[in-house]
């Protein structure tokens, strides 16, 4: 079998196997169960109902403004929605947006790259608005190449990786850590968008790890109490607006909007359940490991007929094994080049 390591380490460096991996890691994440907490993060969500009431979008920044200053109790406030132009009769609704923003002190909004041409650009909120607010995330996913998203980077920008990702900017803010300085926007014409520090969104079975509410519900019947020392997110959920992506959760006809994968996201930092990659080389030495290993512990069956149940058992270890580490370590081994290579020798 010693001829099928350099397989083993190809097929794991080279990724040839990724769609068996990533139908292990969405089997796996079907088995992990989430729950309720008394610390879940709100989600106020431009949902349906709240459109067919208010009207049309977008809405007036001074609803907005209300809603900022009704949660000045919050602990920390995403507000994932793109005001990236000024308004075009007066100046007026986004200076009462930016005077809510910095009254209450704690509110994040989003950057996001964007094509323009040939050109990559980072959109922001309109400067008045991202000087007021208590800093940038990113809200950039990395889609699989099977279309489906599973990771994000918790650092990313265009030219170098200075903004935080959004819930990863919230959960700063709620943890009280000093606002960085807000980067200018000056980018070169050739500059790309630079990602780092890889992580698994912690997705799961069972209750939502964080509670809805409807826009409209948030700003006219809730009282300022419900939201004292909660985490608020703000965001598009209504179909047809807000930005949809196909996750192993979501119905791919549905999708499911970013401001939710942030709250998933949000989660897992609060309590720790952020799931971390191998990096290549590591994923490469481990499968090799596995392999050598495994082969020298099978190898006195090799000459009997047992072998052909053997091996194939030892593929079912390495699969158990993996799903062990993404559970309780909250750390993924793509185990799909080690299966494939013991399937091989036996």
């Amino acid at each position: 079998m010693s001829r099928l390591y350099p397989a083993s380490l190809l097929l794991a460096l080279t990724g040839a196997v990724q769609r068996l991996d990533y139908w292990f890691y969405d089997a796996a994440l079907s088995r992990h169960t989430l729950h309720k907490s008394a610390d879940d993060p709100i989600l106020i969500e431009v949902d349906n109902r709240s459109l067919a009431e208010m009207g049309s979008w977008p809405w007036p920044r001074e609803l907005h403004a209300r809603l900022i200053d009704q949660l000045q109790y919050a602990k920390a406030v995403g507000l994932d929605i793109a005001l990236a132009e000024s308004t075009l009769a007066s100046n007026q609704p986004d200076q009462s947006l930016a005077a809510a923003i910095r009254r209450n002190g704690k509110v994040v909004s989003p950057v996001f790259p964007e094509s323009a041409g040939d050109t990559l650009t980072e959109t922001r909120p309109i400067p008045l608005l991202a000087a007021a607010s208590n800093r940038l995330g990113h809200t950039d996913f990395e889609r699989d190449n099977d279309g489906v998203i599973r990771r994000t980077y918790l650092m990313a920008g265009l030219g170098s990786a200075d903004f935080p990702g959004f819930a990863k900017a919230v959960y700063e803010v709620a943890q009280g850590l000093p606002a960085p300085a807000l980067k200018l926007p000056f980018h070169g014409s050739d500059e790309s968008w630079v990602r780092d520090d890889e992580v698994l969104v912690p997705f799961g079975n069972g209750a939502e790890p964080f509670e809805r509410m409807s826009y409209i519900d948030a700003l006219s019947n809730a009282e300022r109490e419900t939201f004292r020392n909660r985490i608020v997110l703000i965001g598009v959920t209504a179909a047809g607006l807000g930005d949809m992506h196909t996750t192993p959760i979501s119905a791919n006809s549905a999708g499911m909007p970013g401001v939710v994968i942030n709250a998933y996201l949000l989660r897992g930092l609060q309590d720790n359940s952020l799931i971390r990659p191998l990096n290549l080389l590591r994923q490469g030495l481990l499968t090799l490991l596995l392999i050598v290993a495994l082969d020298y512990l099978l190898t006195p069956w090799s000459r009997q007929r047992t072998v052909l149940l053997a091996y194939p058992a030892a593929t079912l270890l390495v699969a158990g094994a993996s799903m062990l580490l993404l559970n309780l370590g909250h750390i993924w081994f793509a185990p799909a080049s080690s299966m494939l290579v013991l399937v091989l020798a036996a």
